[in-house]
């Protein structure tokens, strides 16, 4: 007998499903597991066998509704052997043959039966032969049905009550064997379906646990790594998004390179435009610290600069009280005019000038820069009429520069300086 094997697809029964007993469906309404229960799978087994297939097919849940609900098809055999095979599969265990032994003494009267129609039976040794065969090749439901034909003809043969409990085992280890195939199979396309949806992390998760069942599933590591690279990019794209809503440029810029290094047209080029935007601002503050930077260079060079000309001040001055005690007048006049360059607001350096000058018996009324040669010579203050009505004005003291300034220049000036004030422009005329 060809091994049989119900398989449907991935949500359908493989093996031990297709020969549950009632009370192991709907144990509420037909009772707890008993010894019957056997009967029954047992009843499934010889139905299959001498039909050519199960009573019940169909997917996981039909199939234990019809197991629990539904009466068998009645079989195309004899009349005898049907009524046994129907008694195997009777819902209720109190109406099933009271054990297996009762259900093989059944089978065995219409097998004497049988034979007296001439119906030729396999030898014992012919049986043996063939289960151990069975063995070797692991078809196990067809080891049990030899078995049955071999205790049927040897109540107590040993080896057959030994393949036969083996032959159990490997039908459920075979069928735990399927079920986890399936649980993989439909872990895998759950793991694709989540891809495509864009949830990497239950993904990841999904070819995980299939690739801890069996690392050589299909390609579950390929799937895995690409599902646990996409959850990374993610994670990166939303910790960009969030430091670029919270300002913190530098922090979404260095995210936003770490997706482009890995994949450049990451979201078809969204993550470009998201990094263009983010580097806009760093560019301009960027431009902004340069500039402030630079100003602040100017400005150290200013400060650098007023402090060597302060310096340079108070070595002069300092040099100015030495050359006084020393009676250096000529140092004085040097210094002092070095001074008066530095810092023409000084009024003190003008004092010690003028005496300075004194002691060299320089004019009273007329001073000689000896830095650029410029003659000042002082005007004494004197009254002046001015205007038709001639109206007097005093004019005091002044200092004027005798170095001769043409017209051209002196316009120049003005034009430079619109907001200087012409001494005495609103007068018509003026005479001393």
């Amino acid at each position: 007998m060809e091994r049989s094997v119900a398989i449907t697809q991935s949500d359908g029964i493989l093996g031990t499903p297709a020969y549950l007993a009632p009370e192991q469906v709907d144990a509420q309404q037909w009772g707890e597991i008993t010894p019957l229960t056997d009967v029954y799978s047992l009843g499934v087994m010889a139905y299959e066998m001498l039909v050519g297939q199960l009573p019940f097919e169909g997917q996981l849940v039909a199939l234990l509704r019809a197991h629990s609900d539904t009466p068998p098809p009645p079989p195309d055999l004899d009349e005898e052997l049907s009524e046994v095979l129907l008694n195997a599969l009777t819902k209720s265990p109190a109406q099933r043959f009271e054990s297996a032994g009762a259900m093989v003494n059944a089978l065995e009267h219409v097998s004497v039966r049988k034979q007296d129609r001439g119906v030729q039976q396999l030898t014992l040794g012919e049986l043996v032969m063939q289960m151990h065969q069975a063995y070797e090749a692991s078809e196990w439901l067809r080891v049990q049905m030899l078995c049955l034909q071999i205790i049927h003809i040897e109540r107590n043969h040993t080896d057959a009550l030994r393949l036969m409990a083996e032959a159990t085992q490997g039908l459920q280890h075979e069928t735990d064997e399927a079920l986890t195939r399936q649980w993989r199979e439909k872990q895998y396309e759950d793991g694709v379906r989540l891809m495509a949806d864009g949830e990497w992390l239950l993904a990841a998760e999904a070819f995980a646990e299939v690739a801890n069942s069996e690392p050589a599933f299909r390609d579950v590591q390929v799937k895995l790594a690409q599902a646990r690279e996409e959850l990374r990019l993610a994670g990166l794209y939303e910790k960009a998004s969030q430091a670029g809503e919270a300002g913190d440029l530098v922090e979404a810029g260095r995210a936003w390179i770490d997706i482009l290094r890995d994949r450049f047209d990451y979201r078809s080029g969204e993550t470009v435009q998201q990094m263009l935007t983010t580097i806009a601002p760093i560019v301009t503050r960027y431009d902004e610290m340069i500039r402030l930077f630079k100003q602040q260079q100017r400005d150290l060079r200013s400060a650098r600069e007023t402090i060597n000309r302060y310096r340079r001040i108070l070595a002069c001055c300092e040099g100015m009280g030495t050359a006084m005690e020393a009676g250096e007048w000529q140092q004085v006049v040097e210094m002092g005019e070095t001074v008066a360059n530095l810092m023409p607001t000084l009024v003190i350096t003008r004092g010690l000038l003028e005496q300075a000058y004194k002691m060299l018996g320089w004019a009273h009324d007329r001073i000689s820069w000896r830095t650029d040669h410029k003659v000042m010579v002082r005007i004494p203050a004197a009254e002046f009429d001015f205007g038709q009505v001639r109206h007097k004005v005093l004019v005091p003291e002044v200092w004027i520069d005798r170095t001769l300034v043409t017209n051209a220049e002196y316009k120049r000036f003005i034009d430079a300086n619109p907001d200087y004030a012409v001494p005495y422009s609103s007068e018509k005329m003026a005479r001393p």
